[in-house]
């Protein structure tokens, strides 16, 4: 068997789904050296459906410098996502002579399915010094590429190296540059970047004013959160986005009455981060907004508002949330339930009990779910009797256990036996909760014919 063919076989044995012989294969094919590597790269695509990039990777990383030159030719081929493993290998190698490949053909290569920024970092002094002889040179690079460059020295963001040339780029009359500057100024975390940043908020160009709005919440300096509450109002969702959770990161109560308006923005991200805002500085005064955001179309918003309105913890609050029970508006009666975990009233209780019986089913999941957080034992029966709906059965299990009553458990231990193993885990994990010797010894066969059926 020539040389050739002893390769290709080892090949057929690197993918080969038995890791003992996928590994033996591995380190034969390393002895190789050079002449492994075309061979490796065109099983890329196969190991990457394998899952054994990893394994991939390690064997080119082993082989090392005599792999770096066909490797870098294979940068000319259209790998698509799969560049990223070739990239990777490059890093990790670190051999200088991959730097400049990997700027044309990864970094300032539109086409690229990755920049290949992270392994600029690999390569050290000589990948910083890289990336800002692209960054200082208009006269080879255009402004996308050059931009790169700029987003790219995230990857050196703790140098205070970076921080001048990019407070410059803040200026720079590509949109590119000007992007990648704002944007990493904030990962460099430097207070000499706070007035630049501030300075380009109004720029022409949203994506400019976004990266510059999140760069000033990584900075942290409260001199900003004015300006972004002005942010808030700005005609792009990413910036107003962007601007709600860097004002909910601050927790400054400055923020307080544009988070309640926020709460109607037609971003979802938007609304989400005002919740989450308010959520932060519960205070009486957002019940209004609060209660109206009941019925908003996503589910973290709705989640996120009944919890704060809970937060808030005012008794005078539990009638209104009792009126919401009664409200045509499925989304407004799940949210008044989420809301009602938080208040300990016996109203509350009986009325979340009869939503067990609701037509729509988020509204019977919400009410099983809290009755469960509750320990609420007087649940035990119409949760017992949920078990039979299939749309809330996995909420009925996991609150049964929580509330932990003996009396459950024969109604349990069936589902051990469900092919669905989502559906027969929350059961074992019900069950091991409870604790009695019934049950944990039913979880304990069921562990068994698991254990063996693997």
């Amino acid at each position: 068997m020539d040389q050739t063919q002893k390769i290709q076989q080892l090949i057929e044995g690197f993918l080969n789904r038995d890791e003992p012989v996928r590994l033996s294969a591995r380190d034969e094919l390393v002895k190789f050296g050079r002449d492994a590597v075309e061979p490796l790269l065109g099983a890329l695509y196969e190991s990457k459906a394998l899952g054994i990039c990893h394994d991939w990777i390690a064997a080119l990383v082993q082989i090392g410098t005599p792999a770096v030159e066909p490797l870098i030719a294979a940068l000319d081929e259209d790998w698509g996502f799969l560049l990223s493993e070739i990239v990777r290998v490059l890093g990790t190698i670190g051999d200088e002579r991959a730097i400049q490949p990997l700027i044309e053909k990864a970094l300032i290569n539109p086409k690229a399915h990755d920049d290949g920024a992270w392994a600029f970092e690999k390569f050290g002094e000589q990948g910083f010094q890289a990336l800002m002889a692209v960054l200082s040179d208009p006269k080879h690079y255009d402004g996308y590429g050059r931009g790169r460059a700029a987003s790219a020295l995230y990857v050196f963001a703790g140098d205070v190296r970076i921080v001048e040339p990019l407070i410059a780029c803040l200026q720079d009359e590509s949109v590119y540059v000007r992007r990648g500057a704002a944007s990493v100024l904030g990962h460099s975390k430097n207070s000499r970047a706070f007035d630049p940043l501030m300075a380009v908020l109004s720029n022409l160009d949203a994506k400019v004013r976004k990266s510059a709005v999140r760069s000033l919440g990584y900075i942290r300096d409260t001199r900003a959160v004015d300006a972004l509450i002005v942010a808030m109002n700005d005609d792009d969702a990413e910036v107003r986005r962007v601007a709600a959770q860097s004002l909910h990161e601050f927790k400054d109560r400055r923020a307080f009455e544009s988070f309640m308006v926020g709460l109607k923005d037609p971003d979802e991200e938007t609304r989400w981060w005002c919740a989450c805002g308010l959520h932060s500085m519960p205070d009486i005064r957002a019940v209004d907004a609060l209660f109206a955001a009941f019925n908003d179309d996503s589910w973290r918003v709705r989640m996120t508002v009944a919890h704060t309105v809970g937060k808030i913890g005012e008794v005078s609050l539990i009638n209104r949330l009792l009126d919401a029970l009664d409200n045509q508006d499925w989304r407004v009666r799940e949210s008044a339930i989420g809301a009602l975990r938080f208040y300990s009233d016996p109203r509350a209780t009986e009325r979340i009990k009869q939503a067990l019986n609701a037509p729509e089913y988020q509204v019977r999941r919400q009410a099983a779910d809290v009755l469960g957080g509750l320990g609420e034992s007087s649940a035990v029966e119409p949760l017992i009797l949920a078990l039979q709906d299939t749309y809330m059965r996995e909420s009925a299990i996991h609150a049964l256990g929580n509330i932990g009553d003996a009396r459950v458990v024969p109604h349990l231990i069936p589902f051990l036996s469900q092919k669905d193993l989502a559906t027969s885990s929350r059961a074992a994990k019900a069950l091991r909760k409870i604790g009695t010797p019934e049950a944990i010894l039913a979880v304990e066969e069921w562990e068994g014919r698991k254990n063996h059926s693997i």
